[in-house]
């Protein structure tokens, strides 16, 4: 449940981003490996760079995310191409005129031909501090240039942006262009994108922020505050599956009654919101570290018995072919329930047993009798954080076994159990189906589970 800072930001920015373009959502995807580039590809079609002024320097305040002589950003920041399947080098220096450039070559990731990259990560409220957003390009392929700011979107022509030299064009883009209906949205995304549509390439540098605003907006802050007095709500002190402890409620609680406090009597500048703003998450992320979860972090390691050894009901690295017709979770009048758990792709079982007043039980139905003649023992991986005993029943038409596992391990890590059947106390050639039972309300997440 830990959230990073870039990676609240980029939620922050996805829930904010509901009219992006029609083919493509930004996603956190890292862009393709830089690398010099020997030559310039940019030689199909005629020069559009016709700007009709001269470009201006950028100004004493500009704040630089990217910059054409290879320094170190002025604000932290991430690339980004947003699945676009652009053909990105970042350290492009080919070009005469700058020492450093990144180079971005048309992909189809949005089934239309676009070159993007996007600017991320950087704090959210950054853009709020400044009036306007500038950048240099250079291409022969295109005639405009586009800026997305979620969830806004603004096309410029070359023939608008100043004149620099050898098809170099300045752009100076307001950023009131993308006020959109939320007015205070500036303050926070974490991302914007320069993009062209069709196909070609784009060398692009020296893209900054400048301008101060003159305003202070808090509402950015105002709905963070919002955001971390719900997690906090979420969450009560204690050693249960999804507490906190008493420290950690303390300190996220402090954190939003300090950020309440700025944001009723707001700072003489935006950069005072930033700042509040980075400290309020950073703080929802130091709380969501601490929250219990009883859950797996991984699979249980994968079974090495021959296939022809194995009728299988479930292993989460698929070593076998599971037989069909399994319903996992039927309605036996059970109160828990028994399903999947996704852990980044890795399925296992949760079992979640809980009392209908009078049992604890859940129930597997295999679709159909199975004939488990020569393979008599039932293979089961749990684990669990909370489990005191359980027993598992094999079920055949009017016999029912019920088996006690013995001793539980509670420590969260993966075990395993190898249940003996009994042949005169069920028929083993007819199984339909198990069953678990408690004696109270426990969690088991189980994997591996077949006859062998």
């Amino acid at each position: 449940m830990k959230r990073t800072i870039g990676a609240l930001q980029a939620i922050l920015a996805a829930m904010l981003a509901l009219a992006l373009i029609a083919c493509s959502t930004p996603t956190s995807e890292k862009p393709a490996g830089g690398g010099d580039d020997t030559s310039n590809n940019n030689t199909g079609g005629s020069n559009n760079n016709t700007g009709g002024v001269t470009a201006t320097p950028d100004p004493a305040d500009a704040q630089y995310l990217f910059k054409s002589d290879g320094s170190a950003a002025d604000i932290s920041n991430a690339f980004d191409l947003w699945s676009s399947g652009t053909t990105f080098i970042e350290d492009f220096t080919a070009d005469t005129t700058y020492d450093n450039a990144v180079k971005i070559t048309s992909g189809t990731g949005w089934s239309i031909d676009a070159a993007c990259v996007a600017f991320t990560a950087f704090n959210p409220g950054k853009l709020a501090e400044y009036t306007t957003l500038r950048f240099k390009v250079k291409t022969t392929d295109f005639s405009s240039i586009s800026v997305k700011v979620p969830d806004a979107e603004k096309a410029y022509t070359l023939s608008s942006a100043g004149v620099i030299s050898d098809g170099w064009v300045q752009f100076s883009v307001p950023l009131s262009d993308f006020m959109g209906a939320a007015k205070f949205w500036p303050a926070y995304v974490s991302q914007f994108a320069i993009i062209a549509y069709g196909t070609g390439s784009v060398l692009v540098t020296d893209v900054c922020l400048s301008g101060d605003t003159g305003t202070v907006t808090v509402e950015a802050l105002s709905a963070e505050i919002a955001n971390a007095t719900g997690l906090n709500n979420a969450h009560a002190v204690g050693t249960a599956d999804g507490n906190v402890s008493q420290d950690a409620k303390n300190a996220l609680e402090a954190a939003i009654a300090a950020a309440q406090v700025l944001a009723d009597t707001p700072p003489a500048t935006q950069a005072g919101v930033t700042a509040e703003l980075t400290t309020l998450i950073t703080a929802e992320n130091a709380f969501s570290a601490e929250i219990i979860s009883f859950a797996p972090t991984a699979g249980a390691d994968a079974p090495t018995l021959d296939a022809s050894a194995v009728i299988s009901l479930h292993t989460s690295s698929n070593t076998y072919t599971n037989i069909s017709g399994i319903t996992w979770n039927p309605g036996w009048g059970q109160a828990g329930t028994l399903t999947d758990f996704d852990i980044s792709g890795t399925v296992v079982k949760k079992l979640d047993l809980k009392s209908n007043g009078s049992a604890t039980y859940q129930g597997v139905d295999f679709g159909g009798a199975r004939d488990i003649t020569n393979k008599l023992h039932l293979h089961i991986s749990y684990l669990t954080f909370n489990g005191t005993n359980l027993a598992v029943s094999p079920i055949s038409v009017g016999q029912e076994y019920p088996i006690d596992v013995g001793t539980i391990n509670a420590d969260g890590n993966w075990h395993e159990l190898s249940l003996d059947i009994d042949s005169t106390k069920v028929d083993i050639t007819g199984i339909i189906q198990i069953k678990f039972t408690a004696t109270s309300d426990q969690i088991y997440f189980l994997d591996n589970l077949y006859f062998y």
